[in-house]
């Protein structure tokens, strides 16, 4: 029976100098789970999304009205319009709320992972740079 615990303790040890936990290298993943951060920069990435979406709503709510073929025979061409300016400013709110969801979403991300099998978050970079794309937009066209 000893030489069956001794032998099974020079395994533990030859398994834990592979995973380099006894020689200064990287520990094992013990993770069971998303931590705290994880589950905060999902949540980040989920309200910029939101607000993006929202944003365009009011972009297809704010355009102006186009006067289709029909409408024109029938003399309703007085409906056009330009844009809803006050519209369009809580659409570049909206955007500027992505863009600092995105950011800070991306920034948390980046200080987080640390290890070969942790993964960036691509889609919080697409939404800071789709929202800004927008804010530059508005700020150049409006």
């Amino acid at each position: 029976m000893s030489d069956h615990r001794l032998s099974e303790n020079v395994e533990r040890r030859r398994s834990s100098d592979r995973t380099g936990e006894r020689r200064g290298g990287s520990p094992e993943n013990r993770r069971r789970g998303p931590d705290t951060l994880s589950k905060s920069i999902r949540i980040v990435a989920t309200i910029g999304w939101l607000f993006l979406l929202s944003a365009m709503v009011f972009i297809d709510l704010a355009k102006p009205k186009y006067v289709t073929v029909f409408e024109q025979r029938n003399g309703a061409a007085d409906r056009t319009g330009g844009w809803d300016m006050d519209m369009a400013r809580a659409i570049f709110f909206l955007q500027v709320g992505g863009f600092l969801f995105g950011t800070y979403g991306f920034v948390m991300n980046m200080k987080r992972s640390r290890r070969k099998s942790d993964r960036y978050r691509i889609n919080l970079l697409v939404l800071a740079v789709t929202s800004l794309f927008g804010m530059i937009y508005y700020l150049l066209f409006f």
